[in-house]
């Protein structure tokens, strides 16, 4: 993400570019001198990047264990200074070209991955043939959780979070540093420190600052020269392969790739060979990238240079459902409100076989019920756009699904009654009809009662139900991972389940992904139904399931309800 290369080039050649800082000690020194606790600035993404051992993620990562562990960073932190974490908003329109082309090359490194569980390479050998893991994101909604029990969530909706995070930081002095992983950050302006969240040690809160003076002073260059030296490069609003012509003449074919060549030589251009004038830099830049000062390249110019503008007023809602949804982070529901749209982004699922039902199409029908039920209680109606993979040979792409309304029998209330619970408990009959509705239309669902089901198994059956309704798992493969949920949550597993598996199902490894990434569509429903008090967060231990599957899977002898016990009656997906 960002500024192409530029992150590894002040790391090796930076003078004082890339230094030690711990983050306690800076928060004790602003203390010391203000008598305040300082303020850190935390990008909520960056944050899923700390979850990177590469076996537990090619299980289907270890939900138990990510909890606990930010749950640790969070506290230690907190005990210094104040959090506030920035959350993506939707994708920007600038950034869509990118983010497409990361997705579909995603999606590509995900199949490369399964080929090698398909041939029953080890374990421990398969993050050795590729050169990085695709990371889940299912863990992002703990962080989320977290994130609101020692600080302030914020999500971004009126510009790029980076932008976003920049502009709070210049305004508020009590800001120290922002914590991310994102080499815009080098560009931005601002007193605060950029320090690395990769880097950071979680025990003794040690990490690297990438120090921005210092870039600036290596390469000479002022902020606003910093901002063109982003566009001449490359980054997230222009395609690298757009810069390609004007890098190999200006360094040559051999050098053009060398980021320790290139950075000095854009700096030297911008010094010498750029007019100074505003009206006249943007007609130099298109020539210069993309040999073509026509309309259509001026803009994209001038989106790239505005990128790093934090001189903006941030949207705030007049409107009281919308400020509900804001304040009382009703994520998704603000999101339809304000046609935001949705991006499914599949996650090691193999779109060229048949052995699981159509994807789309199912994804879309969980996805449009709970469009449908906010739409039902406003009383207006539109198409929503979705962005995700159709299919093997058709790329990342928009598209627009019709909702699905809740059928006559269950009844409708305004949409701001819906969602507060503890103000209109009155409406819980409804609430838990419809949750139920959004995961199966089946008669003999509708007359269960769910409410019998301790919330820290309700989510989980539910989504059981879901899978195995829709065809995607067997009833066997549903009790296997009711199974290691029970383990997880009574803390009691056989011996050898929490080691690693030497070989990953083919079928298996699938469906801990697909379990992963339902679990956060299944939130979705809590959510629009008012319900979000009963949504636990997801205990899912992907190691775990693996070996079980292994054990059970192909097996006469699994008996699930005498190993569930007592857990084998909330089986209402049967």
């Amino acid at each position: 993400m960002g500024v192409r290369q530029l992150q590894t080039y002040i790391q090796n050649y930076v003078p004082n570019g890339y230094i030690d800082i711990s983050l306690i000690d800076e928060c004790k020194k602003y203390f010391r001198i203000n008598n305040v606790r300082p303020i850190i600035v935390i990008d909520l993404m960056g944050l899923v990047s700390m979850v990177n051992n590469e076996y537990e993620i090619l299980c289907g990562g270890r939900f138990n264990h990510y909890k606990d562990f930010y749950e640790n960073l969070f506290k230690k932190i907190s005990l210094y200074a104040e959090l506030v974490f920035f959350e993506d908003g939707p994708v920007c329109s600038q950034k869509m070209k990118t983010w497409f082309k990361r997705q579909n090359e995603g999606y590509e490194k995900c199949l490369r991955i399964l080929e090698d569980v398909y041939q029953q390479y080890p374990l421990k050998l398969i993050p050795s043939r590729h050169r990085d893991i695709p990371p889940i994101f299912t863990h992002l909604s703990i962080i989320e959780f977290l994130s609101k029990k020692y600080g302030t969530l914020i999500l971004t909706i009126t510009k790029e979070c980076d932008a976003e995070i920049a502009r709070y930081a210049c305004l508020n002095p009590r800001v120290i540093a922002v914590l991310a992983d994102d080499s815009d950050f080098l560009i931005f302006t601002g007193n605060w420190k950029y320090l690395s969240i990769k880097q950071l040690d979680h025990n003794t809160l040690i990490t690297k600052e990438y120090n921005r003076r210092a870039l600036r002073e290596h390469l000479q260059l002022n902020d606003t020269q910093l901002v063109i030296l982003s566009s001449l490069n490359g980054n997230d609003v222009i395609q690298y392969e757009d810069t390609l012509i004007f890098h190999k003449s200006l360094i040559g074919n051999e050098k053009f790739k060398n980021c320790s060549v290139r950075f000095p030589a854009l700096a030297k251009f911008i010094n010498h060979c750029l007019p100074e004038n505003f009206d006249e830099l943007l007609p130099a830049l298109a020539k210069t990238i993309f040999q073509n000062t026509n309309a259509v390249y001026l803009k994209k110019i001038e989106e790239s240079l505005n990128f790093y503008n934090t001189n903006f007023t941030p949207i705030e809602p007049s409107d009281p459902l919308l400020k509900l949804c804001r304040d009382k982070t009703f994520d998704f529901v603000y999101a339809v409100l304000k046609r935001m749209p949705d991006t499914f982004i599949l996650s090691y699922y193999d779109l060229r076989l048949d052995d699981f039902p159509n994807l789309f199409k199912k994804t879309m029908k969980l996805l449009c019920s709970q469009v449908g039920i906010i739409l039902k209680s406003i009383g207006r109606y539109w198409n929503y756009e979705v962005t995700t993979k159709k299919s093997h040979e058709i790329g990342y792409n928009k598209y627009y699904v019709e909702p699905i309304i809740p059928d006559q029998r269950i009844p409708n209330v305004p949409l701001h009654e819906l969602l507060q619970r503890d103000k209109f408990p009155q409406h819980d009959k409804l609430r838990f009809n419809l949750l139920k509705w959004t995961i199966s239309t089946k008669e003999r669902f509708y007359n269960i009662n769910i409410q019998q089901i301790p919330i820290n198994y309700l989510k989980d059956v539910l989504l059981l139900t879901f899978l195995v309704t829709e065809e995607f798992i067997s009833v066997k493969e549903a009790d296997i991972i009711l199974l290691s949920i029970k383990y997880v949550e009574e803390n009691d597993f056989p011996f050898g389940v929490q080691q690693l598996p030497e070989y990953l199902d083919r079928r298996g490894f699938r469906i801990a992904f697909l379990f992963g990434k339902f679990h956060s569509y299944v939130e979705k429903s809590f959510e629009v139904t008012g319900l979000q008090d009963l949504c636990k967060l997801i205990n899912f231990d992907g190691v775990l399931f693996n070996n079980l599957y292994l054990h059970y899977a192909y097996t006469t002898s699994f008996n699930a309800r005498q190993l569930l016990g007592d857990v084998a009656k909330y089986r209402i997906y049967r």
